[in-house]
């Protein structure tokens, strides 16, 4: 007798099943809303689903799935995870049927970084990340699925057989005996989707991999030399030498946001703007001080300073970064020959 499903979910549709479980589209009645219901059988794969479900209750992000609700047939010793019903389609679909461009997949590789730091940041490694595990909705979101390999980062990852898809496996994974394993592993993974948008082909057979660096070119990641550069280093066969899905969230972020800060600078009642339309700007506070800025697209530098000039009390010199809001001083150390003047930075939100 199959698992017993409460009234509030009336069942739409079966969809296609997964490696280890079935799953039926549902309509959520209370809350009017369609979910997905993922039953899993008792069998060997049973420990795996205690793991998604462990992994997932913890996961917070516009980048992964939601879970909703965990059902437990006590009678069955079946499991239904009610969770986000994905529409649209795979990214492995998408990359088959449509050449993406090098802005598109600057896009997509930040959106499953930023996913893959938030589940790291839950103490999970996801160990799948494949185009057929990343669901591209009809608002061009990317979301990961299947925590299916999922692991507890605090309880240590080790493994004795190769699981996963070969495409996309970390060297490591290949090793005979008992495996260790890390966020490194996801990262890798990231590394090779990135390569797979970019030259449309899968990594070569493993024994190639460790013979020869694989390389992304920085004119197939938004003309980016730093993504290009980390994605490359995802690649190496030394999991020590990959940087973080953090630090690819971040380099990826910069590159999406070049050319679109503003920052102003009020003086004496007139507002200057330094943007994109306006990179630098010169000012001039009395008969002895100056101060010029420059943005070059990602950071707003002073790039010359001429008298007393400090910064929230700081001295300000040529080759600072300039962040957020803060107050420039200039004149003298006290008295009323000091002029004030705010600066304040606008951030903008990534929007992929």
């Amino acid at each position: 007798m199959p698992i017993s499903i409460p009234e509030r979910y009336v069942f739409v549709e079966d969809l296609a099943p997964g490696g280890m479980s079935s799953v039926a589209l549902y309509q959520d009645i209370n809350l009017d809303r369609n979910v997905a219901i993922k039953v899993i059988s008792p069998g060997k794969h049973y420990r795996r689903a205690f793991d998604e479900i462990a992994a997932l209750e913890r996961l917070r992000s516009d980048y992964v799935l939601d879970v909703f609700d965990v059902l437990v047939d006590n009678d069955t010793r079946e499991i239904g995870i009610v969770q986000e019903y994905l529409d649209g389609r795979d990214l492995a679909d998408h990359i088959k049927k449509h050449k993406t461009s090098a802005g598109e997949n600057l896009r997509i590789i930040f959106q499953i970084s930023t996913g893959v730091a938030d589940i790291h940041s839950a103490g999970v490694v996801h160990r799948d990340i494949k185009p057929q595990n990343l669901r591209l909705l009809p608002d061009e979101r990317i979301v990961i699925f299947d925590f299916g390999l999922a692991r507890m980062i605090e309880n240590g990852g080790q493994t004795t057989g190769f699981v996963g898809s070969i495409p996309y496996a970390a060297p490591e994974l290949f090793k005979d005996g008992l495996v260790m394993f890390d966020e490194s592993v996801d990262v890798y993974a990231i590394g090779a989707v990135a390569f797979r948008l970019a030259t449309g082909s899968t990594l070569p057979a493993v024994d190639k991999r460790f013979a020869t660096p694989q390389v992304i070119a920085a004119d197939a990641v938004g003309n980016s030399a730093e993504v290009a550069a980390l994605l490359t280093r995802a690649l190496d066969i030394d999991p020590a030498r990959r940087p973080t899905a953090a630090e690819l969230r971040n380099a990826c972020e910069r590159e999406l946001l070049r050319d679109r800060h503003r920052a102003l600078l009020v003086h004496e009642g007139t507002t200057y703007t330094i943007s994109a339309e306006n990179r630098n700007i010169s000012l001039r506070v009395g008969n002895t001080s100056v101060l010029q800025i420059t943005y070059n697209g990602l950071d707003f530098i002073v790039t010359n300073v001429e008298g007393r000039v400090l910064r929230n009390n700081s001295t300000v010199a040529a080759g600072d970064v300039l962040e957020g809001s803060l107050v420039f001083t200039f004149g003298g150390e006290a008295g009323p020959y000091r002029v004030y003047v705010p600066f304040d930075i606008s951030h903008p939100e990534v929007i992929a």
